[in-house]
């Protein structure tokens, strides 16, 4: 879906890390959902963001692209990063720390 990798000071970030920053920031500018891909009011989950930026819909989810990030994250599965979206503990601004510095990773 990326055309080319982006440069980030001396990093280069590939398709996938591009992504992940770009859902972070869609989740910084409209904020967390816990439980809901995307909230009436906008704000989304980890996969929300991720497949909003990616496809323009936070509801149809492509697994193959949330296990490369959930992978790229140190996950096994997608299902971990899902959880730990939800839990009443985990804020917005963990969740996009956590996708900006794993995009670099690749």
């Amino acid at each position: 879906m990326f055309v080319e990798e982006k440069k980030h000071g001396e990093a280069v970030v590939d398709e996938i890390g591009c992504l992940m920053l770009r859902a972070a920031d869609y989740m910084d500018k409209h904020g967390i959902s816990k439980w809901v891909a995307e909230s009436p009011q906008g704000q989304v989950c980890w996969g929300g963001a991720l497949m909003k930026v990616y496809q323009g819909d936070a509801w149809i989810w492509d697994y193959d692209i949330l296990g490369k990030v959930a992978n790229r994250m140190g996950c096994s599965t997608y299902i971990k990063p899902m959880n730990w979206n939800n839990h009443p503990h985990t804020t917005k601004q963990m969740v996009v720390d956590a996708l900006r510095s794993a995009a670099y990773k690749g």
